[in-house]
């Protein structure tokens, strides 16, 4: 049990307070501290907390405590003598580290208690965000994918319009094109400039000459 403080150092306004010229008792197995606000209540039981070992506690970074116990001290400096008493604080740093709530003062209908359980609750929120956002860009896709798929359509059923103008092929329609499409081993070979192209689109629209000839696959380009 510890018997009395012996000194604080760099802890906001217990900075310098020395236990042999005090006035405080020592310790007994109950005590009761209290005081006005901003007294340093909390800042006690944070220097109380320095002797559980480095954690973050609210203190300057060189703020240590020095505690006898028995015949020895404790000093927090010292990385043997921290964590040879387990010290439990209940105080504010404790319900912001542990309870999920930022106002006090409406008390939700439930908590989510535990510096763990806090991490993974904070993890599924940050989680389904991300859902969201991916599930928004799916469903933006999809959409690009319909526009095109639709802009596609169109753009065939007009070319295969005009290509039954230029023909003189009433029926030829976007199916038709798109099964030449589909024969094509190398596009790129049977693109046609205006000369060839006119000459090929006489010799299919003229009618002199009864019979059946099979029309090449071809894409007109006028270039």
């Amino acid at each position: 049990m510890f018997r009395r403080i012996e000194s604080i150092s760099q802890a906001a306004v217990w900075d310098g307070y020395d236990g042999r010229t005090s006035a405080a008792p020592d310790f007994a197995r109950y005590n009761l501290i209290y005081g006005w606000n901003a007294s340093g209540k909390t800042t006690l039981s944070r220097v109380f907390g320095l002797l559980n070992g480095p954690t973050i506690s609210g203190l300057p970074a060189g703020a240590h405590v020095r505690v006898s116990m028995g015949q020895g001290v404790l000093d927090s400096r010292k990385e043997q003598d921290r964590g040879q008493v387990p010290v439990r604080i209940f105080n504010r740093d404790f319900i912001d580290a542990n309870l999920q709530q930022a106002d006090y003062t409406h008390a939700p209908a439930l908590f989510i208690v535990g510096e763990d359980n806090i991490r993974l609750s904070n993890r599924i929120v940050s989680l389904s965000r991300r859902r969201d956002r991916v599930a928004a860009m799916y469903r933006s896709v999809q959409t690009k994918q319909s526009e095109t798929s639709t802009a596609r359509e169109k753009a065939a059923t007009d070319l295969a319009r005009e290509g039954g103008t230029v023909l003189g092929v009433r029926d030829f329609r976007a199916p038709n094109l798109k099964a030449i499409h589909q024969r094509l081993t190398a596009p790129a070979n049977h693109l046609l400039n205006a000369a060839t192209l006119q000459a090929m689109v006489n010799q299919a629209r003229d009618q002199s000459e009864l019979g059946s000839t099979p029309f090449p696959q071809t894409i007109g380009l006028r270039i």
